[in-house]
C-alpha cells in the first residue's frame, strides 16, 4: 500500500487506508440535513405553531420533502383540496409499501 505524503508532521505514519477510514467514519456519523433540522426544532424551548407543524411533517415524511410539506400545511390548516388529495395518495402509497415490505 502506498504511504501518504504528510503535510502535517503529526501525521507522519498515516497511510492512505487510515485517511480513507477517517473519511468513511465522518460520513457514517454525519447527520442528514433533515436529521439536523429535526434536532434544531426539538431544541426550541417555545416552538411556534409553524415550527411544530414542520416537525410533524419531518417526522411523517423524513425522506420525502413534498410529503413533509403537505403534512405541515395540513397541520396548519392551509392545505388546499388538491394538496389534501395528494397527501392522501402519498399516505396510501406509503401504507401499501409498508404492507408489502412486512410480507417479505
Amino acid at each position: 500500500m502506498e504511504q501518504h505524503q504528510p503535510t502535517n508532521p503529526e501525521r507522519d505514519n498515516t497511510s492512505d487506508q487510515d485517511i480513507e477510514d477517517d473519511i468513511n467514519d465522518a460520513i457514517m456519523t454525519s447527520e442528514s440535513p433533515v436529521e439536523q433540522r429535526i434536532q434544531d426544532l426539538q431544541r426550541i424551548e417555545n416552538p411556534t405553531n409553524e415550527e411544530k407543524a414542520e416537525l410533524q411533517g419531518l417526522y411523517a415524511f423524513p425522506e420525502n420533502p413534498r410529503g413533509a410539506e403537505l403534512i405541515t400545511k395540513h397541520a396548519l390548516g392551509t392545505i388546499t383540496q388538491e394538496e389534501n388529495q395528494e397527501l392522501m395518495d402519498l399516505q396510501a402509497s406509503r401504507h401499501q409499501a409498508e404492507k408489502e415490505f412486512g410480507r417479505i
